[in-house]
C-alpha cells in the first residue's frame, strides 16, 4: 500500500484509476448480487478529466453514465448507444457536437 498514491501523478502525461465494488448478500430478506466500476482518466497538462461509473445488479440491468471535461468543455453521455452531449457554459442554443471524440476514447476503454 502506498503512503501517498497521489506522489509523482503530476509528472506522468496521464494516468487511470478503476475501483470495482461488489456486494453480495441480502437486502431486506432478499439476494443481492450487485457490481459497480468506476473508472477515472486523467490528462492533466491537457486539462481532462473523465469519469466513468458501470453498475451492473443480479437481475443483468446494466447502468453506465459518463461525465468529463476537457478545458471549459463539459462533457455527458448516459449509455455508450446515446449521445455525447458537450457543454461549453451556460446553454446558448447552439448545437451539440455528438460525435465528439472525447466521449468515444474514453468508451472505447470502458468497454
Amino acid at each position: 500500500m502506498l503512503a501517498d498514491p497521489q506522489v509523482g501523478l503530476n509528472g506522468l502525461d496521464n494516468y487511470q484509476a478503476d475501483l470495482k465494488i461488489s456486494f453480495k448478500g441480502t437486502q431486506d430478506g432478499q439476494p443481492v448480487n450487485q457490481t459497480d466500476t468506476y473508472g477515472q482518466d486523467e490528462w492533466p497538462k491537457l486539462a481532462a478529466r473523465f469519469t466513468s461509473m458501470d453498475s451492473l445488479d443480479d437481475s443483468g440491468a446494466r447502468q453506465v453514465i459518463l461525465t468529463g471535461s476537457v478545458g471549459e468543455a463539459q462533457y455527458f453521455q448516459a449509455t455508450s448507444a446515446s449521445l455525447c452531449i458537450p457543454n461549453w457554459g451556460a446553454p446558448s442554443g447552439g448545437s451539440s457536437d455528438s460525435s465528439s471524440p472525447a466521449c468515444s476514447r474514453r468508451w472505447a476503454r470502458a468497454n
